[in-house]
């Protein structure tokens, strides 16, 4: 089983991650029991963690999932993937459009699977709901065709 390991306040977003992985949740409190632990996906939806606390699980890590609004000054080894999403045009995973009803997620670039496959540029439209929260859906389709055999 795959462990998501997430540096993040968003408690919906942990709450829904927790009902289908293993989670572990870092914070500048516990990041040294960490820093050493070979990590699937790491999810960094805020920088809270001393730089080159954050280098190491970085380069620790399979999969990077990174909001596009945070700035991390880290240098990675060439075999970590690194995922954006948000709303900034170059994020590898993007909003396209938003209303009511739903909102249209772009993935621009390949992603490599764990498999080795890869997920192809495309648009996933995702209905929206009373409870909704864009990143929670955007990290939950990522880590779904990442994980996706």
């Amino acid at each position: 089983m795959n462990c998501i390991f997430v540096i993040s306040n968003d408690i919906e977003l942990i709450n829904e991650l927790i009902q289908h992985y293993t989670v572990v949740i870092i914070n500048a409190d516990n990041v040294n029991k960490y820093i050493n632990k070979k990590i699937d996906i790491l999810i960094i939806e805020e920088n809270n963690i001393d730089d080159n606390e954050i280098n190491l699980l970085c380069n620790n890590s399979k999969y990077i999932l990174i909001q596009d609004n945070i700035n991390l000054n880290i240098k990675l080894k060439k075999e970590v993937n690194v995922i954006t999403f948000g709303f900034n045009h170059k994020s590898t995973v993007t909003i396209s459009s938003i209303n009511e009803e739903k909102v249209v997620i772009c993935i621009q670039r390949q992603i490599k699977k764990m498999n080795n496959n890869l997920i192809e540029p495309q648009e996933i439209v995702i209905q929206n709901t009373s409870e909704y929260n864009i990143n929670q859906h955007i990290i939950k389709r990522i880590i779904t065709e990442i994980l996706e055999k």
